[in-house]
C-alpha cells in the first residue's frame, strides 16, 4: 500500500505542476487574444503588460506570447523592452514578418538604420 501512496502523490504532483506551468499560462495567452483580459485598444496597456510580465519566465520562448508583450510594451512607449520582445519572437520564428516589421519600425524610430533593415 505504501508504494501505491507514493505513486498517487507523484501523479498528483505532476498534474499540479502541469496545470501551473502549461495549462494556466496557455489560458492567459488565449484569454488575452480573445479579449477576456485587459484590452490594448481600450487603453488598458499597463494592465496587459503586468499580466504578461507575470508569466515571462515561463514563456520567454513562446512567439505568440512575446508578440503580444511587444505590442503592449510598444503602445506604452517602452521601445527598448518592446524591441527585446520582438527579437525573442524572431529568434523562435525567423519568418514572423509582423515581428520583423515592428522591430524594424522601432529601430528606425531610434535612428538605428543599420538594424532596421
Amino acid at each position: 500500500m505504501l508504494v501505491h501512496s507514493r505513486n498517487s502523490r507523484g501523479l498528483l504532483s505532476f498534474l499540479l505542476l502541469f496545470t501551473a506551468w502549461i495549462v494556466l499560462p496557455i489560458y492567459t495567452i488565449v484569454a488575452l487574444a480573445e479579449g477576456d483580459m485587459p484590452n490594448l485598444e481600450a487603453g488598458e496597456v499597463e494592465q496587459s503588460i503586468a499580466l504578461l510580465n507575470h508569466d515571462l519566465p515561463r514563456f520567454a520562448g513562446n512567439a505568440d506570447y512575446n508578440y503580444l508583450l511587444g505590442l503592449a510594451l510598444y503602445q506604452a512607449r517602452h521601445a527598448g523592452e518592446a524591441l527585446f520582445a520582438f527579437d525573442r519572437v524572431i529568434m523562435v520564428n525567423p519568418d514572423n514578418l509582423a515581428a520583423r516589421l515592428k522591430a524594424a519600425q522601432i529601430n528606425l524610430e531610434r535612428g538605428d538604420t543599420t538594424h532596421a533593415v
